[in-house]
Protein backbone atom coordinates (compact mmCIF):
# COMPACT_ATOMS: atom_id res chain seq x y z
CA UNK A 1 0.00 0.00 0.00
CA UNK A 2 1.32 3.43 -0.94
CA UNK A 3 1.56 5.83 2.01
CA UNK A 4 -0.40 8.44 0.11
CA UNK A 5 -3.20 5.92 -0.42
CA UNK A 6 -3.84 5.40 3.32
CA UNK A 7 -7.50 5.07 4.16
CA UNK A 8 -9.27 8.25 5.16
CA UNK A 9 -9.94 7.00 8.70
CA UNK A 10 -8.11 8.83 11.51
CA UNK A 11 -4.46 7.81 11.85
CA UNK A 12 -5.00 6.53 15.41
CA UNK A 13 -7.78 4.14 14.29
CA UNK A 14 -5.74 3.03 11.30
CA UNK A 15 -2.75 2.28 13.55
CA UNK A 16 -4.87 0.32 16.01
CA UNK A 17 -6.36 -1.77 13.19
CA UNK A 18 -2.92 -2.56 11.73
CA UNK A 19 -1.36 -3.37 15.12
CA UNK A 20 -4.33 -5.34 16.49
CA UNK A 21 -2.91 -8.77 15.64
CA UNK A 22 0.67 -7.79 16.44
CA UNK A 23 0.46 -6.73 20.08
CA UNK A 24 2.97 -8.31 22.44
CA UNK A 25 1.89 -8.02 26.06
CA UNK A 26 3.31 -4.70 27.33
CA UNK A 27 3.45 -6.17 30.84
CA UNK A 28 5.69 -9.10 29.87
CA UNK A 29 8.42 -10.11 32.33
CA UNK A 30 11.40 -8.67 30.43
CA UNK A 31 11.05 -4.94 31.07
CA UNK A 32 14.58 -3.87 30.26
CA UNK A 33 13.72 -0.71 28.31
CA UNK A 34 11.04 0.86 26.15
CA UNK A 35 10.70 3.59 23.54
CA UNK A 36 7.70 5.66 22.51
CA UNK A 37 6.91 5.78 18.80
CA UNK A 38 4.59 8.77 18.38
CA UNK A 39 3.04 9.70 15.06
CA UNK A 40 1.28 13.01 14.57
CA UNK A 41 -2.46 12.88 13.85
CA UNK A 42 -2.30 14.31 10.37
CA UNK A 43 -3.13 13.18 6.84
CA UNK A 44 0.65 12.96 6.30
CA UNK A 45 1.80 11.74 9.75
CA UNK A 46 5.26 12.52 11.10
CA UNK A 47 7.42 10.41 13.41
CA UNK A 48 8.71 12.15 16.53
CA UNK A 49 12.41 11.44 17.07
CA UNK A 50 15.15 13.00 19.18
CA UNK A 51 18.86 13.64 18.74
CA UNK A 52 20.46 12.48 21.97
CA UNK A 53 22.69 14.94 23.78
CA UNK A 54 26.43 14.70 23.08
CA UNK A 55 26.93 14.77 26.87
CA UNK A 56 25.28 11.37 27.39
CA UNK A 57 27.43 8.36 28.14
CA UNK A 58 25.35 5.97 26.01
CA UNK A 59 24.82 6.64 22.29
CA UNK A 60 25.65 10.37 22.37
CA UNK A 61 24.37 12.29 19.35
CA UNK A 62 22.36 9.38 17.97
CA UNK A 63 18.88 9.80 16.49
CA UNK A 64 16.42 7.80 18.61
CA UNK A 65 12.88 7.57 19.87
CA UNK A 66 12.21 8.97 23.34
CA UNK A 67 12.71 6.15 25.82
CA UNK A 68 14.96 4.42 28.28
CA UNK A 69 15.38 1.74 30.92
CA UNK A 70 12.50 0.53 33.04
CA UNK A 71 12.39 1.64 36.64
CA UNK A 72 10.89 -0.15 39.62
CA UNK A 73 7.72 1.99 39.66
CA UNK A 74 6.91 1.24 36.00
CA UNK A 75 4.04 -1.25 35.78
CA UNK A 76 4.79 -2.26 32.20
CA UNK A 77 6.63 -1.27 29.03
CA UNK A 78 3.98 1.27 28.04
CA UNK A 79 4.43 3.05 31.38
CA UNK A 80 8.21 3.04 30.91
CA UNK A 81 7.88 4.59 27.45
CA UNK A 82 5.40 7.23 28.65
CA UNK A 83 7.54 8.15 31.68
CA UNK A 84 10.67 8.48 29.57
CA UNK A 85 8.89 10.54 26.90
CA UNK A 86 7.66 12.92 29.59
CA UNK A 87 11.16 13.22 31.07
CA UNK A 88 12.87 13.78 27.70
CA UNK A 89 10.41 15.84 25.64
CA UNK A 90 7.65 16.82 28.09
CA UNK A 91 5.00 14.67 26.37
CA UNK A 92 2.09 14.35 28.80
CA UNK A 93 0.30 10.99 28.92
CA UNK A 94 -3.13 12.36 28.07
CA UNK A 95 -1.89 13.43 24.62
CA UNK A 96 -0.66 9.97 23.61
CA UNK A 97 -3.27 7.64 22.10
CA UNK A 98 -1.87 4.13 22.46
CA UNK A 99 -2.31 1.82 19.45
CA UNK A 100 -0.15 -1.20 20.26
CA UNK A 101 3.34 -2.63 20.69
CA UNK A 102 5.87 -3.66 18.09
CA UNK A 103 7.81 -6.89 18.70
CA UNK A 104 10.77 -6.36 21.01
CA UNK A 105 14.28 -5.80 19.67
CA UNK A 106 17.66 -6.52 21.23
CA UNK A 107 20.41 -3.90 21.03
CA UNK A 108 24.01 -4.76 20.16
CA UNK A 109 24.71 -4.30 23.89
CA UNK A 110 22.20 -7.03 24.76
CA UNK A 111 19.42 -4.78 26.09
CA UNK A 112 15.86 -5.88 25.22
CA UNK A 113 13.66 -2.94 24.15
CA UNK A 114 9.90 -2.71 23.63
CA UNK A 115 8.22 -0.07 21.46
CA UNK A 116 4.84 1.48 22.29
CA UNK A 117 3.17 2.95 19.20
CA UNK A 118 0.48 5.61 19.14
CA UNK A 119 -0.53 9.06 18.02
CA UNK A 120 -0.30 12.60 19.32
CA UNK A 121 -2.12 15.76 18.19
CA UNK A 122 -0.56 17.68 15.32
CA UNK A 123 1.16 20.89 16.50
CA UNK A 124 1.72 19.75 20.08
CA UNK A 125 4.39 21.78 21.89
CA UNK A 126 7.26 19.94 23.52
CA UNK A 127 9.54 20.78 26.45
CA UNK A 128 13.00 19.42 25.70
CA UNK A 129 15.21 18.21 28.58
CA UNK A 130 18.54 19.62 27.35
CA UNK A 131 20.69 17.31 29.48
CA UNK A 132 19.31 14.33 27.54
CA UNK A 133 18.05 15.72 24.22
CA UNK A 134 19.96 17.98 21.81
CA UNK A 135 16.89 18.58 19.64
CA UNK A 136 13.63 17.14 18.39
CA UNK A 137 12.96 15.95 14.84
CA UNK A 138 9.55 15.41 13.24
CA UNK A 139 10.10 13.42 10.05
CA UNK A 140 7.30 12.54 7.60
CA UNK A 141 6.51 8.83 7.84
CA UNK A 142 6.39 8.72 4.04
CA UNK A 143 10.19 9.31 3.93
CA UNK A 144 10.72 5.83 5.39
CA UNK A 145 8.27 3.94 3.15
CA UNK A 146 10.05 3.41 -0.19
CA UNK A 147 11.73 -0.02 -0.36
CA UNK A 148 15.14 1.55 -1.00
CA UNK A 149 14.83 3.93 1.99
CA UNK A 150 16.23 1.36 4.43
CA UNK A 151 19.77 0.21 3.72
CA UNK A 152 22.06 -2.17 5.60
CA UNK A 153 25.38 -0.66 6.61
CA UNK A 154 28.38 -1.85 8.57
CA UNK A 155 28.92 -0.12 11.91
CA UNK A 156 31.77 -0.82 14.30
CA UNK A 157 30.95 -1.84 17.86
CA UNK A 158 33.82 -2.55 20.26
CA UNK A 159 36.10 -3.28 17.30
CA UNK A 160 33.67 -5.70 15.65
CA UNK A 161 31.83 -4.93 12.39
CA UNK A 162 28.04 -5.15 12.78
CA UNK A 163 25.64 -4.97 9.86
CA UNK A 164 22.59 -2.89 10.82
CA UNK A 165 19.67 -1.16 9.10
CA UNK A 166 19.99 2.56 8.46
CA UNK A 167 17.97 5.45 7.03
CA UNK A 168 19.33 8.75 5.82
CA UNK A 169 17.29 11.92 6.18
CA UNK A 170 19.04 15.07 4.94
CA UNK A 171 22.31 15.05 6.92
CA UNK A 172 20.88 12.79 9.65
CA UNK A 173 21.68 9.10 9.93
CA UNK A 174 19.17 6.89 11.73
CA UNK A 175 20.50 3.42 12.41
CA UNK A 176 20.53 0.47 14.77
CA UNK A 177 17.51 -0.32 16.90
CA UNK A 178 15.77 2.94 15.95
CA UNK A 179 16.02 2.02 12.26
CA UNK A 180 14.87 -1.53 13.08
CA UNK A 181 11.75 -0.22 14.82
CA UNK A 182 11.02 2.16 11.93
CA UNK A 183 11.41 -0.73 9.50
CA UNK A 184 9.04 -2.93 11.55
CA UNK A 185 6.53 -0.08 11.75
CA UNK A 186 6.59 0.44 7.97
CA UNK A 187 6.24 -3.32 7.34
CA UNK A 188 3.36 -3.56 9.82
CA UNK A 189 1.47 -0.58 8.44
CA UNK A 190 2.01 -0.86 4.71
CA UNK A 191 2.87 -4.41 3.69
Amino acid sequence: MDLTQRQTQPIADWLQNRLRLKQPDPSAADRSAAVLIALTEHQQPELVLIRRSERLHTNPGHIAFPGGRSEQGDGNLLETALREAFEEIGLERQYFRYAGMLPRERTINGLTVGAAVGTIPQGLRFRIEKTEVAHLLCIPLARFAPPHACVREVHWHKGIPVKAPAYHYHDQKIWGITASFINKLIETLYH
